[in-house]
């Protein structure tokens, strides 16, 4: 399942305090069998979750992907979430270069998931799940990055512009790559 840790104050230096004693839980929803990355939007109450099915089962050999689906749920913390959209995610790991998703992140209306070794970013319609595009390595790049592979690899924020601002770490070449983007 799911386990919140409610932030309780600062020490006396800064650092946050949280306790195990005022933990929520929440039990695995349907139809996970294995959840991979959760990203909670609090303005919504609507959560994100990817990982697996089974349907889409857990492979060890990509251990740090972020599964093979991904949901939405609506009125996420009203202790009885609606199930928006189930959603299968790019996976084929036997293509040369291999399509495994590795990050997720979510801002405004859309989500994006990073490929790892081809470093393609998949914009989805947060609100339908429909995938509306990719941003990918340009020409300012010379059209190629590293492997982003970390667990939060990604991250995205929407200006009051309406303007994308999308990070996408590159160790290779010791760089983030931003990407701004506006629908």
């Amino acid at each position: 399942g799911i386990r919140e840790m409610p932030l309780q104050g600062v020490d006396s230096v800064g650092n946050p305090i949280y306790s195990y004693s005022t933990a929520k839980t929440f039990p695995m929803p349907q139809p996970f069998t294995r959840i991979s990355r959760i990203v909670y939007d609090s303005s919504s109450d609507t959560m994100y979750i990817s990982g697996y099915t089974s349907t889409a089962p857990y492979d060890s050999a990509n251990w740090k992907s972020i599964g093979r689906v991904l949901a939405r749920y609506n009125n996420w913390s009203s202790g009885s979430p609606q199930l928006q959209y189930v959603i299968a995610l790019a996976y084929s790991p036997t293509l040369s270069p291999p399509v495994i998703p590795v990050s997720l992140a979510h801002a405004g209306n859309y989500v994006f998931v990073a490929e790892d070794t081809t470093a393609k970013l998949d914009v989805y319609d947060a609100r339908t799940g429909q995938q509306v595009g990719s941003l990918a390595p340009g020409a300012t790049v010379g059209g190629i990055s590293g492997w982003i592979d970390t667990e939060m690899g990604i991250s995205a924020a929407v200006l009051s512009t309406g303007e994308y601002i999308i990070l996408a770490e590159e160790d290779a070449r010791a760089k983030v790559l931003m990407y701004r983007w506006k629908p």
